[in-house]
């Protein structure tokens, strides 16, 4: 067990939050993909392989981003068997996707409509881009299930048919808290 916090073992999710915060950017996403997204499609991989009938996740407090009125975003994580927690993205309101969206084609990168709800693997986040205005527990829960479903060639769609349980918003968190701690503090020691 790494950092364990209340029975939960956030080791997994500090290491990936560390990396995609506080890592230089390469342009190639070589780096990005053995450090960060190989592990997390292998974590939820074991995870599936295991058909759990529900799964616990955990989402942290709204933030803004990009620093735009109404652009709110919350961090998901999702836990395994063993309890330990794995970082699965960060939700984005209607009104965030807009603006990244915005953001991204003034920088050069058109988005067509069809990409416009597509999930996104940011340096920083995975962009799960939500259809409402405000992040209820529904529209997290709906935009958990629907980056479940987006993997392909592997079983890992099967786990967004499993009942997600969530823990309570204060534990939640608390834990986002931690793991943004946690990752910061790391790198400032790097």
């Amino acid at each position: 067990m790494g950092f364990s916090v209340d029975g939960y073992d956030l080791e997994f999710a500090i290491q990936i939050r560390q990396i995609m915060l506080h890592t230089p950017w390469q342009e190639d996403n070589e780096e990005r993909k053995t450090l960060v997204w190989d592990p997390s499609q292998d974590f939820l991989q074991r995870l599936a392989d295991a058909h759990p009938h529900q799964l616990i996740c955990f989402f942290g407090r709204e933030f803004n981003f990009p620093q735009k009125p109404n652009c709110l975003c919350k961090n998901i994580f999702i836990t395994n068997q063993n309890h330990q927690a794995a970082y699965l993205g960060t939700v984005f309101n209607k009104e965030a996707t807009i603006a990244y969206r915005d953001r991204v084609t003034a920088m050069g990168e058109p988005i067509t409509s069809h990409h416009f709800m597509r999930i996104i693997r940011d340096q920083t986040y995975y962009i799960i881009p939500s259809k409402t205005s405000q992040l209820s527990e529904r529209a997290v829960l709906d935009a958990t299930r629907r980056y479940l479903q987006s993997y392909e060639n592997t079983s890992i769609p099967s786990l967004a048919s499993a009942r997600i349980c969530l823990l309570s918003a204060d534990k939640g968190s608390m834990f986002d808290d931690i793991i943004r701690q946690v990752a910061q503090e790391r790198a400032n020691k790097n």
